[in-house]
């Protein structure tokens, strides 16, 4: 039996990387890949989008950190909205030379990280006793969290599934056909294309993510986003009548601040 694109790609890449998670694949148009070689967070991935016959390629992640040190210092990469891409966004029409550039894109993010890796100065035992204990804590915040919120969205149909054990913690779930009005199309969709997969929308769904950054505060989405390239938009719909999905982005400087407006967002 062949192979669809996908699996022809996935193939090829964990072939190459061995450590490489396929975590997605023939679901939508985007294949994605967790590469622990490049960033160990569970959330971020090799995205490999398939749509309307062309081949791009991107890292998804979320930490800006890891991202503007990747840009700074290598030429062949370049920022969007959501991680790191090839540099000029190019698009390919044949699956061998998308392995091939994709590979290349791996490699080249492999080897900025790994400078990165060498460059780091040595902890003191201080530091690492310190950096220990702070990772048991953000371990313990972090099930917490998850639980709290996998208890306040149950009533939310459909379900929102959560994809990302580690910060950023992110719950995405599906949109019904119904929610949407055709006659507006606000997001310019493809109304024979979104039909075609069931009740749900194809190319929109919605998601919660929270983030932690560095100081202990905390940051919090929730909307819709395109699922080729996980780009939040603005809402669903402008028509009083149906859902807007509008996003919303709040940041609190603590836990507890978190907790007391997921509360009220969600109960």
């Amino acid at each position: 039996m062949s192979q669809t694109i996908q699996q022809e790609i996935a193939n090829a890449i964990i072939k190459k990387f061995k450590d490489g998670v396929v975590k997605k694949i023939d679901k939508d148009n985007y294949l994605d890949i967790h590469l622990p070689s490049v960033h160990q967070k569970k959330g971020t991935h090799l995205g490999i989008n398939t749509a309307k016959g062309e081949i791009k390629i991107v890292f998804y992640c979320r930490e800006d950190d890891f991202n503007n040190y990747e840009i700074i210092n290598s030429k062949k990469l370049e920022k969007y909205a959501q991680g790191i891409r090839i540099k000029g966004n190019p698009a390919f029409n044949d699956v061998s030379k998308a392995v091939e550039a994709a590979i290349d894109f791996v490699l080249e993010l492999k080897r900025v990280s790994g400078n990165a890796s060498k460059n780091e100065m040595p902890q003191s035992k201080a530091s690492a006793v310190q950096s220990s204990t702070t990772k048991k804590a953000s371990i313990n915040t972090t099930k917490e969290l998850i639980s709290f919120v996998d208890s306040l969205i149950t009533n939310l149909d459909p379900t929102p599934e959560n994809v990302n054990n580690d910060f950023p913690l992110r719950w995405e779930s599906n949109i019904f056909i119904e929610d949407y009005d055709f006659s507006e199309n606000y997001l310019d969709l493809d109304q024979d294309e979104e039909r075609s997969n069931g009740k749900y929308l194809k190319s929109v769904g919605t998601a919660i993510e929270i983030n932690r950054e560095a100081n202990g505060s905390f940051e919090f989405w929730d909307g819709i986003f395109m699922i080729e390239t996980h780009a939040w938009c603005s809402k669903l719909n402008t028509n009083k009548d149906l859902p807007s999905f509008s996003l919303i982005n709040e940041k609190f400087s603590n836990l507890k601040e978190l907790k007391g407006f997921l509360v009220e967002t969600y109960s």
